[in-house]
């Protein structure tokens, strides 16, 4: 129950949330990243790369790289090194996965197949197939009660910011998934992904439910994070808070604010529909999104 993974962690928003959770957690972190290595790039600044190699290169941060959400061996492979790292103990508190891409097609004549198939495959069976691997580090309700009991003198490590009763797995979807909020169209593979990815995690929260895992997992609208994800389809607009536009260190607080409201609830008698967070889908104002 010590432990948080970030998957896209060396990214715009990535990056930022795992310095964030070392800064005001004591937990540890498992950053995973499809690069082979940190960026080097020549757009990067020297002193944005001396900042990314200080927060990775942390004593309670382990990397692993080259984790490819589209191919299950480099998953697999990720979560040997997981097993390793956390000696076969149940120990996971956090999961999130910021895994996606973007291919805006304005119109019909613009869907390439093989593109839309790729955003499909990432954005929504991509989150699935970590948590997969992932499921097999995380207590049940019973074990993460002792588990705590134990850390009783010591206290909770994650000081306030995940829920006291249990972990708390986090995919990013968006508004644009939402079907009764699909006003204006386009975009036609990434509106499908998002809608996709939302039934997929209401689909597993039924499955830990079942399961009596510690976690929950919901997916989440953290607004707009400007960062070069968002540069080539939005521009380079000023960051406005109360409109969601985010810079990486506000998405990154606001994403872990989503991570602090999420509570399991309670399941309503025979429709089994959830009171809590499990299994929903939220906005960075931690309002629902109609699906």
């Amino acid at each position: 129950m010590s432990t948080a993974i970030i998957q896209g962690a060396t990214g715009g928003l990535g990056l930022p949330l795992v310095k964030l959770l070392l800064e005001k957690t004591q937990l540890n972190v498992i950053a995973l990243t499809s690069k082979s290595k940190p960026s080097s790039s020549a757009s990067s600044s020297s002193s944005s790369l001396s900042a990314s190699s200080k927060i990775l290169s942390h004593p309670r941060v382990k990397l692993i790289n080259s984790v490819d959400l589209l191919d299950e061996q480099t998953v697999q492979r990720a979560a040997d090194e997981v097993k390793d790292i956390l000696g076969g103990k149940k120990d996971v508190r956090l999961v999130v996965c910021l895994a996606g891409q973007l291919h805006p097609e304005k119109s019909l004549a613009q869907l390439d197949p093989s593109t839309a198939l790729q955003s499909l495959a990432l954005n929504s069976l991509g989150h699935l197939l970590l948590y997969k691997h992932i499921l097999q580090f995380v207590p049940t309700s019973r074990q993460f009660q002792s588990q705590l009991e134990d850390l009783q003198e010591i206290g909770d490590p994650a000081r306030g910011w995940i829920r006291p009763d249990g972990g708390v797995w986090l995919s990013t979807s968006a508004r644009v998934g939402s079907i009764g909020d699909n006003r204006k169209g386009g975009w036609y593979s990434y509106r499908a992904s998002k809608a996709a990815l939302n039934q997929m995690i209401r689909t597993l929260d039924h499955e830990l439910v079942m399961k009596k895992s510690s976690a929950l997992v919901s997916t989440r609208h953290p607004g707009t994070t400007l960062t070069s994800f968002t540069r080539p389809i939005i521009g380079s607009p000023e960051p406005d808070p109360s409109r969601g536009l985010f810079t990486p260190e506000e998405g990154a607080l606001k994403m872990l604010e989503m991570i602090q409201r999420a509570r399991r609830g309670d399941v309503r008698g025979e429709t089994g529909e959830m009171t809590g967070h499990g299994g929903g889908f939220y906005d960075w104002k931690g309002e629902r999104v109609e699906w």
